[in-house]
């Protein structure tokens, strides 16, 4: 439980040294070039890509699956139900269930895309820092000023989701697996037999979730948080020429993805 989708993996790699804010680039274009691509070559090529990306972010196969198993279980289990419901000409049929070439060709597709996209946005997350992902939400929403937004606030939650989510779930296993040694049958019984076996968790979970809140809120006030209008930062963001040839090389993918879609090729 403690191995969710996307906790920061610490590295040194050259995904991790990358600008937070070109990787958030990176992110976006990649997925505009997902639902921009038609033809099969140009999936495969943003596929490649993707797979070079994520080898240079050392993200093993064993890391991936337990990040992904229950991802994968919903992408695949939605791409075999779209098998039945849609048209074309039909390769097996038994019943009211039918499956034709078409449809065959769109699950396939669509898993493709899902899994693109899933393994982007996991590539991004394990390689920032969450408060490196504030900054990157600061950055972008920097235009929401002028509507006399604080977006520091909006970073702030940010950061705490992705910092104390991962803590929670910890607690949560920790909880569950004392509970077991101490004889609780939390796995046996009837589905609303377990439903009340995970009350009591419950209300230690609200409990802990309670007591980490006002340790923080403390711990916040004690650092005069939310005393100056303009937050200071301990480090500096600056773009190095491996965040510029980065972002060109996907400039170039990107283009040639446009490319092809205009003409109609690929």
């Amino acid at each position: 439980m403690a191995e969710m989708f996307g906790r920061y993996v610490p590295d040194e790699t050259f995904i991790h040294k990358l600008d937070p804010r070109v990787k958030a680039i990176i992110s976006f274009l990649m997925t505009a070039m997902v639902f921009m691509a038609r033809g099969i070559i140009s999936m495969v090529l943003i596929f490649v890509f993707v797979i070079f990306i994520t080898w240079l972010s050392r993200l093993s196969l064993k890391l991936f699956l337990q990040r992904m198993r229950y991802v994968l279980f919903i992408l695949c289990f939605s791409s075999v139900m779209n098998i039945f419901y849609s048209k074309g000409r039909i390769l097996w049929e038994f019943g009211i269930f039918k499956i034709t070439e078409g449809a065959l060709i769109g699950s396939a597709t669509m898993l493709m895309n899902n899994v693109i996209l899933t393994l982007i946005n996991l590539v991004f997350l394990i390689s920032t820092l969450p408060s490196d992902v504030a900054y990157v939400v600061k950055f972008f929403l920097y235009f929401l000023k002028i509507f006399k937004i604080n977006i520091n606030e909006i970073a702030l939650v940010i950061t705490l989701v992705m910092r104390f989510t991962p803590v929670v779930f910890e607690e949560t296993e920790r909880i569950m697996i004392a509970q077991k040694s101490r004889g609780a049958k939390l796995n046996s019984g009837g589905i609303f037999k377990r439903i009340r076996l995970l009350f009591p968790i419950l209300n230690l979970i609200l409990i802990l979730c309670f007591k980490r809140a006002a340790e923080l809120a403390l711990a916040m006030e004690c650092r005069c948080y939310g005393y100056t209008e303009n937050r200071t930062h301990m480090k500096k963001l600056k773009l190095k020429n491996t965040d510029f040839l980065a972002l060109f090389v996907v400039f170039l993918l990107f283009s040639g993805i446009i490319l092809c879609r205009m003409r109609k090729v690929f």
